[in-house]
């Protein structure tokens, strides 16, 4: 019974060093922690670079309707403040009397919305998928053998 137990004792560390011998070592790898991805160099992880036309403003150019003012000569009074004719004249109710109307193009802004971002002074970065690239170190597996 004493052999037995040896014999079966030896088999099985037998299996187990030539389970372990024959597979190569994984280690996580040390660039990134075993994850396989890392923050894009270009916009620190972000996904987003700012616009590179606007400058992240989200402004274009100076809007043509207002000349960048934001404001326009009120159309139903023409700038007077007063509407009507004659002995028939009241405070002009689309400007309230103040002759200017907020500039429809541009919503008072006084430029136009950059054409490249849109207006939101951001576009998604072409560098990378949200902000993550594959690891460069161990190609996105996690691990280095």
């Amino acid at each position: 019974m004493k052999n037995m137990k040896k014999l079966i004792y030896s088999i099985v560390l037998l299996a187990i060093a030539t389970l372990f011998s024959s597979q190569s070592y994984v280690r996580k790898c040390s660039c990134c922690f075993g994850e396989g991805i890392e923050k894009c160099n270009y916009c620190q992880g972000s996904g987003e670079q700012e616009c590179a036309l606007c400058g992240g403003t989200g402004e274009g150019s100076e809007c043509y309707a207002c000349n960048g003012l934001g404001t326009k000569e009120c159309a139903v009074c023409g700038g007077d403040g007063e509407a009507g004719y004659g002995d028939y004249t009241y405070r002009c109710t689309s400007c309230q009397g103040r002759g200017m109307t907020r500039c429809d193009v541009c919503k008072g802004r006084g430029a136009e919305r950059c054409f490249t971002c849109k207006g939101k002074g951001y576009s998604i970065c072409p560098h990378c998928r949200q902000g993550y690239n594959k690891c460069s170190c161990c190609k996105g597996k996690g691990y280095k053998e």
